[in-house]
């Protein structure tokens, strides 16, 4: 299965809408005047996660008024809460989302989306390379930022 969905993957990175769309996710988190990325949100703080980036640039390049962008982004709830209270690991709301309001191939948003919400913290140096013990840092926002610039355009050069 895991074999089947690498396989489709690379087709979607390949094909001329996965392209284009990775073309456009770029293009949107370079056009951010704050160069920093939220996580577990579309939108908070007035700042946007990846997918929220191209949400925000589509929406104001049509004549939107940014603040009001922010705030109907930051309304949109991707991970309910379960019933724990606790957000869970499932990202299909937010895949449903990405694929209904910015017609995203599911299996590049699911990347995207995986990539962006990562665990929060970083191996920065290793120490030990049996081991991989080193320096755990917490992503901040601008880190998370240079992450998935080199991340989209790291999609953008499989061959």
């Amino acid at each position: 299965m895991d074999s089947l969905w690498t396989a489709n993957y690379r087709r979607e990175l390949k094909s001329k809408r996965g392209r284009a769309f990775l073309r456009e996710v770029l293009c949107a988190l370079e056009d951010l005047p704050e160069k920093a990325l939220v996580e577990g949100a579309v939108s908070r703080g007035g700042m946007v996660c990846t997918l929220g980036a191209l949400a925000l640039k589509r929406r104001t390049d049509a004549g939107q008024k940014r603040g009001v962008v922010l705030a109907d982004l930051a309304a949109i709830v991707v991970n309910p809460l379960d019933d724990d209270g606790e957000e869970p690991e499932d990202y299909e709301p937010m895949l449903d989302w990405a694929s209904r309001v910015l017609n995203a191939p599911r299996r590049i948003a699911l990347e995207i989306i995986d990539r962006t919400d990562d665990d929060g913290t970083m191996l920065v140096c290793s120490d030990d390379k049996e081991t991989g013990d080193g320096i755990l840092v917490e992503v901040t926002p601008a880190m998370r930022y240079q992450r998935m610039v080199l991340a989209v355009r790291s999609m953008l050069e499989v061959p």
